[in-house]
């Protein structure tokens, strides 16, 4: 059976990370550290804490690295497109409006067409949180019968070819089992 020991020792050895890192990230000393990992000292082991303690940080880690590397990556580039376009949409409304022919909602459905193109919006979270912010802004603005809703542009949608957009049918798959755990939820609360 492995010892706490023998999987911090793996866990060391695998990613090659330096005795001041590791120790740093079980918070303890390095020179504990050292007694610990050459089994020298009897008063001194490494525990199941330890081992967690390393785990996560080697998480966290790793997180952290798949996080920058996507910030850097060419999808990154579909995010900031479509934050770039929002932002300047709803900056340039106020003079935009006094066109004739401008429409917001059909502003906003280019951005959100666009956005079933870039692989970085399947992530759902970063999709919703697009979608939410379009729609806040939108009802944000006052005496606007051309906002985007989401009513709005699912009939939109729904009136052309759905295999269009199967990021906006799987958003709103998502939004409905929300709602549904939203109430199961408070069903259950109650009835404790």
């Amino acid at each position: 059976m492995e010892t706490p020991r023998d999987k911090i020792i793996m866990i060391l050895d695998r990613l090659g990370m330096s005795v001041k890192v590791a120790a740093k990230a079980m918070n303890i000393k390095e020179e504990t550290f050292r007694r610990n990992r050459s089994g020298t000292d009897p008063r001194n082991y490494f525990n199941e804490k330890n081992y967690t303690d390393l785990l996560d940080f080697a998480i966290s880690e790793l997180e952290y690295l798949i996080a920058y590397s996507f910030t850097n990556s060419t999808n990154a580039d579909h995010y900031s497109d479509a934050v770039s376009q929002i932002g300047r949409i709803f900056e340039e409304y106020p003079e935009s409006k006094k066109k004739r022919g401008f429409s917001l909602f059909e502003e906003l459905k280019a951005v959100v067409d666009g956005m079933e193109k870039g692989s970085v919006f399947s992530d759902m979270n970063l999709y919703a949180f697009l979608i939410n912010d379009i729609v806040e802004k939108s009802s944000a603005l006052e005496n606007e019968p051309d906002a985007f809703t989401i009513k709005r542009y699912n009939n939109y949608v729904h009136s052309g070819k759905k295999s269009d957009h199967p990021r906006w049918i799987s958003f709103i798959n998502c939004r409905r089992q929300q709602a549904v755990h939203k109430i199961l939820l408070r069903n259950i609360s109650q009835q404790l």
